[in-house]
């Protein structure tokens, strides 16, 4: 990668994806996604290169908040880029600010409250989401940073988008997402939704044994058919020949054990975008809840956050309408020397408050275990995650 940071960046497994410049912008809300949607379409369908003509960008987790879609000056779509860890000598090394602020507590509050609501019949599921805002003594090198993220998490999908365009001091979304919203190549379409997660263990006896334990659990068995069933529901319309396995799979991150499951089907309408059935399935129960719009409005009962493009779906669109649109979840906002790590966790009604304060804790370590020393790093841990080491 160049040594400059592009304004979008996504390397997955088979391809990379790099966007220098704006050529040109799209406004808008998911709430009335249409006009964008239609200028985005014929922006594309009118270049003069349709091969090279692509908009990437990122869809906010919020429907009033706005989307940052453009077409890149200069774009490049390659084979999968094989980092390594050798760049991460730039990175910023120094303590963390101790007075840096966490919304742990009040995390573990809403847990407890949003799963007596569901076990009230509010709703069905919800996700949850709390940050940690740490400070840096100089700015993290980014380009090193998403290298030392892509070589820890090569099957998975990093990423990095300016989410404030013109700013004097440019603000950074960079994480590197295991679950891949959608994936449109000509008329077939893949969905990856993961629900249902276990943080790993050092110990690789003990590990095994959490993904077994993760594919035996009827809460986790139930928070991932929440999601897979409302995936299922809203390709249904839009496809054929829908496929997908009735008992999920464990996949793996560095830091998390994950069932998931492969959704596959063939388009009706080949005129339809990978931005398209993004805007269709975004937001799913995977990062929101069901239904969507008591979720919706639990999430802005319960957090204590902006999520902006976090939980969102990043990703670009080409001419033709293939492209790829990622979840963005294991992430950080980066700013000057400022470094907000979020992470989220799915509830239900058997949902453990201190369970799933572990599983975010586990969740941030993805970006800063990347970004600093292991041991400066740790975000607040619950009761149970301590006795865990302990034992």
């Amino acid at each position: 990668m160049r040594a400059d940071v592009p304004a979008f960046f996504l390397a997955g497994p088979t391809r990379t994806v790099v966007g220098e410049g704006e050529r040109e912008s799209f406004h808008g809300t998911l709430r009335a996604p249409e006009r964008w949607l239609a200028e985005i379409d014929g922006a594309l369908a009118a270049s003069d290169d349709p091969r090279a003509a692509l908009v990437v960008g990122a869809l906010p987790f919020g429907e009033d908040a706005p989307v940052r879609l453009f077409r890149p000056a200069r774009a490049l779509v390659s084979d999968a880029w094989g980092a390594t860890t050798g760049a991460s000598r730039a990175i910023a090394r120094t303590p963390i600010d101790r007075a840096a602020h966490d919304e742990s507590g009040g995390f573990v509050d809403a847990v407890a409250q949003a799963a007596g609501a569901i076990r009230g019949g509010a709703l069905k599921k919800v996700v949850l989401a709390r940050a940690t805002e740490l400070t840096v003594d100089q700015r993290p090198d980014v380009n090193a940073l998403l290298a030392v993220l892509r070589a820890r998490n090569p099957h998975g999908f990093t990423y990095s988008l300016d989410v404030a365009p013109g700013a004097s001091d440019p603000t950074r979304l960079v994480g590197a997402s295991p679950e891949l919203l959608l994936s449109r190549r000509g008329t077939t379409v893949v969905s990856v939704p993961l629900a249902g997660s276990s943080p790993r263990c050092a110990d690789p006896i003990e590990d095994r044994e959490r993904a077994a334990r993760l594919l035996r659990s009827p809460k986790d068995r139930h928070e991932h058919e929440i999601v897979v069933e409302h995936v299922v529901a809203s390709l249904a319309p839009l496809t054929r020949a829908l496929r997908f396995e009735r008992e999920p799979v464990v996949s793996a991150t560095p830091t998390m054990w994950h069932l998931s499951t492969r959704i596959e089907g063939t388009l009706r309408d080949r005129d339809l975008s990978s931005l398209r059935l993004a805007v269709a399935l975004h937001p799913t129960p995977a990062v929101c809840g069901l239904p969507t719009r008591a979720a919706r409005e639990w999430i802005a009962r319960l957090e204590a956050l902006d999520r902006g493009y976090f939980t969102g779906a990043l990703g670009y669109t080409r001419a033709g309408g293939d492209g790829d649109w990622i979840v963005a979840i294991r992430c950080a906002e980066i700013a000057g020397a400022r470094v907000r790590v979020f992470a989220g966790a799915g509830i239900v009604g058997s949902s453990d408050p201190e369970l799933e304060l572990a599983e975010t804790s586990a969740k941030m370590r993805t970006v800063l275990g990347a970004l600093l020393p292991s041991r400066e790093v740790d975000p607040p841990r619950s009761h149970a995650e301590r006795a865990d080491d302990e034992r």
